[in-house]
């Protein structure tokens, strides 16, 4: 298989997966398995969504370590339906970015790839929001699991 070129198009077919966070610090997934838009935040230095293209990785390398992440799956042709439905808003009422998928591989990671797209406070929130809205957690973890990992019953609250 030749490998994915930096900057080129992933394909609308494609599945890709994003792995975040179990902690119940960084509020990615609630008691109900349901995704918080916090998995889908920029960090301050990233400028873009970094994923994997599933066809060319596995679910185990995707999500490297269970017991501190949980596996996302989202498709491109969901990241490409967001954008035809906000392309179809009046534009005053339009603050959605356009999203784009590029094949980014690195060193260690050719399935490696970024969900792009030009994000200020406002629309970030929006992305955020819509992107959890049509992902699914692929590779969940049990409930009891979370409520181990917690050191104090504060930190322990995860939203419903």
């Amino acid at each position: 298989m030749t490998p994915p070129v930096k900057g080129q198009k992933v394909s609308s077919s494609e599945t890709l997966y994003r792995r975040a966070r179990l902690e119940p610090e960084f509020r990615c997934y609630r008691r109900d398995k349901k995704i918080r838009p916090n998995a889908f935040r920029l960090r301050k230095s990233e400028k873009s969504l970094s994923v994997d293209v599933a066809s060319l990785t596995t679910k185990e390398k995707g999500v490297s370590d269970p017991t501190s992440f949980f596996l996302i799956e989202i498709t491109v042709e969901g990241i490409e339906s967001v954008n035809d439905k906000n392309r179809s808003k009046p534009e005053e009422e339009s603050f959605f970015p356009e999203l784009t998928v590029e094949h980014d591989p690195i060193e260690d990671n050719i399935a490696h790839a970024l969900i792009i797209f030009d994000a200020d406070e406002t629309n970030h929130d929006l992305v955020a929001k819509e992107l959890c809205r049509i992902a699914t957690v692929i590779m969940p973890v049990e409930t009891k699991d979370l409520e181990k990992r917690t050191d104090s019953p504060s930190q322990g609250k995860i939203d419903s």
